[in-house]
């Protein structure tokens, strides 16, 4: 069941970082309204406007498209509204909605957010590498786990960048303008190795390379799981309870804190191990923050 609470935390997204993340960036501003050329049709000139105080959108080319957020997301991902709301709880770290693995499962629809990947490839783009190496990851790190990947929105517009797939097949990519990793479909964790007495846990990619970065080497020895959002943890479970030593590496903050919880929660009726590393970054949100901080060459 969705909330309505879930839902007045849903609308409160910012329609420009959610367009920010599909790569959309505004003509004009005027103040508090923003103009853009709509992402919904074929727009020459910007007639899309924003209203960032209300967070409302109008399609001036086509005036029966206007609302909020979630309204948005149902138009340009064409998901219907239970889609449009897990979708939006995944990739903008909103509390998990109960039975979204239901609602998902139901969704058998194979375009599910109207975006077709037109393929991947090696990781080779000088500047997608440099975007990589701002984050102090080497390439050669960073070619290990991630690709070029290449999509198509549903009004035919293509973009690439860097990324990487979750268990379910689905990839989560990221570029100069997609300011963090965006999923092109059903949210999932990704999940590396096969020794599934030691888990380690990360809640990002980042972090997990800089976990490798720290220790020199290309692969750890064991079971690791990204979970792509916190979000995500409930599909992690199975993994979990299976474990003897579970690491974490979650980020510094509330959602990080709750998960974490919710692991030593679960670690107590299994009698599992669980091991918080968060200590190693403790004046920073994230490993790749504190990993970042380091004066590394």
């Amino acid at each position: 069941m969705i909330t309505q609470e879930t839902i007045n935390k849903l609308k409160q997204i910012p329609i420009v970082e959610y367009l920010m993340l599909k790569g959309h960036q505004p003509a004009t501003k005027y103040g508090e309204h923003y103009m853009y050329q709509s992402p919904l049709r074929k727009d020459t000139t910007p007639s899309f406007s924003i209203n960032t105080h209300k967070n409302v959108f109008y399609d001036f080319g086509n005036p029966s498209d206007k609302g909020g957020i979630i309204d948005l997301v149902m138009k340009l991902e064409r998901l219907e509204f239970p889609y449009a709301c897990a979708f939006l709880s995944s990739n903008f770290n909103i509390d998990k909605i109960e039975n979204i693995s239901f609602f998902y499962s139901c969704h058998k629809r194979s375009n599910v957010n109207g975006i077709k990947v037109l393929g991947d490839k090696a990781l080779r783009l000088k500047y997608l590498v440099h975007e990589i190496e701002l984050r102090k990851i080497r390439a050669e790190t960073a070619k290990n786990y991630l690709k070029e990947i290449y999509w198509e929105t549903c009004d035919q517009k293509k973009y690439h960048g860097y990324g990487y797939k979750t268990d379910k097949g689905v990839y989560v990519v990221r570029n100069k303008y997609i300011q963090k990793f965006y999923f092109l479909g059903v949210a999932g964790i990704t999940t590396f190795g096969n020794d599934k007495n030691t888990v380690s846990i990360f809640e990002g990619m980042f972090d997990f390379l800089s976990h490798l970065e720290i220790l020199n080497t290309s692969e750890l020895d064991h079971k690791v799981i990204i979970l792509n959002s916190v979000n995500n943890l409930h599909f992690a479970q199975e993994a979990l309870r299976n474990a003897k030593n579970v690491h974490c590496y979650l980020d510094n903050d509330k959602s990080g804190r709750n998960a974490l919880n919710q692991i030593k929660n679960l670690a107590e009726t299994k009698k599992i191990n669980v091991i918080d590393h968060s200590d190693l970054y403790t004046n920073f949100k994230d490993y790749n923050e504190f990993y970042m901080s380091q004066n590394i060459k």
